[in-house]
């Protein structure tokens, strides 16, 4: 819950501020157009630059991958893709995860069972909920815990 309005409250505020300095340019001769569009640019730019900055972690305390499991380049590129996806995804997935909330799934011998880290809340887990389903995994069971820095 905690997670879902923190996130909510940092979306819409960065918006607003967004929508503020377009509307001051466009009151000053700027063309309306290029902010609509840029619109979007705005709220990727952000798990843009988390994406670039783990990635540069991860290269620079790297071990040595052995020559049967190292990435080719295109293998790399398409990692950084899902990666900047998946961050792009999530934000508006941990927001509304309360609109997404499958019903809980029947009891069952060997559940499976996914929980999100510090700071995340079920949503994360909505598109790979559904992804083990339609591959015949379940029941899956999501929960979230809270709020922030609590005891679990």
């Amino acid at each position: 819950m905690w997670t879902a309005v923190a996130l909510g409250s940092t979306i819409a505020g960065v918006y607003a501020a967004y929508a503020l300095w377009a509307a001051a340019a466009v009151r000053n001769g700027a063309a309306l157009w290029t902010y609509v569009l840029a619109a979007p640019l705005a709220y990727l730019a952000l798990p843009f630059l988390f994406t670039c900055i783990w990635m540069a972690f991860g290269w620079w305390w790297r071990a040595p991958a052995p020559a049967e499991v190292a990435l080719s380049f295109r293998q790399k590129l398409r990692l950084f893709g899902n990666e900047f996806a998946s961050l792009a995804r999530s934000p508006l997935r941990m927001t509304f995860y309360w609109l997404l909330r499958d019903p809980p799934p029947a009891p069952a011998d060997l559940p499976v069972l996914l929980l999100h880290g510090v700071g995340c809340n079920a949503g994360v887990w909505w598109g790979m909920r559904r992804d083990l389903a339609a591959r015949g995994i379940a029941p899956v069971y999501t929960m979230s815990y809270g709020p922030p820095l609590a005891s679990i």
